[in-house]
């Protein structure tokens, strides 16, 4: 056979065994892959699914019931360099990979910004907001921890239960800074292995203690 196979019925072509058979339908503007009935290759009609479909007109690819992608993913980008089990966006070092059970990373031009696993988030680079608010809703008191490098806690910021004040803890040292709303005050105090050893406050641009 030389040149073209044309045909122009709505089913074009099937291809089959004994168990399934699948079959290329043009249905107005789109071209679907349609699996048989199970048992039905040879002769069945198109079944309920309608698992791959390329629209004639546009080109965009529909996949209905799920995919699974060996290798890496790249979208808007001419290859994927972040490897397997990973989507790349733009280009071809920049996007998402899971690299463990649980954890899914982020890089940007190859470098790993961040990771998310069972614990949280967690950043290795810098944060910058620019008008915007950091907000904190719950009263349990670790808010915002500052460790060393084995992981023990250096310092760490939280909010009174229920109340105005925010504390900084040190290990060590323990700073409480309460906003006075009656007074419009700002009072420090300081405390150290639970003794108080000094109380400073702040009013009018003044500082006694």
């Amino acid at each position: 056979m030389t040149g073209e196979l044309k045909i122009g019925t709505m089913n074009a072509l099937r291809i089959f065994n004994d168990a399934f058979g699948l079959i290329f339908r043009r249905s107005e503007e789109s071209l679907h892959f349609i699996p048989t009935a199970e048992g039905q290759g040879e002769n069945g009609d198109i079944g309920p699914l309608r698992p791959f479909a390329i629209n004639l007109r546009t080109g965009a690819i529909y996949v209905s019931h799920g995919a699974k992608i060996e290798g890496g993913l790249a979208i808007g980008a001419t290859d994927n360099a972040l490897g397997e089990n990973s989507i790349v966006l733009g280009d071809n070092d920049t996007g998402f990979r899971q690299d463990g059970d649980g954890i899914i990373s982020f890089y940007s031009n190859g470098s790993r910004i961040g990771h998310i696993d069972g614990l949280g988030l967690h950043l290795y680079k810098d944060i910058e907001s620019n008008c915007s608010n950091f907000r904190l809703k719950s009263n349990y008191r670790h808010h915002i921890t500052f460790t060393n490098e084995d992981g023990s806690i250096r310092m760490f910021l939280w909010k009174d239960n229920g109340g105005d004040g925010v504390h900084i803890n040190t290990v060590q040292m323990v700073v409480v800074i309460s906003f006075l709303k009656q007074m419009g005050d700002l009072r420090w105090e300081v405390v150290r292995k639970l003794r108080l050893v000094a109380i400073f406050m702040v009013q009018c641009g003044e500082t006694t203690g």
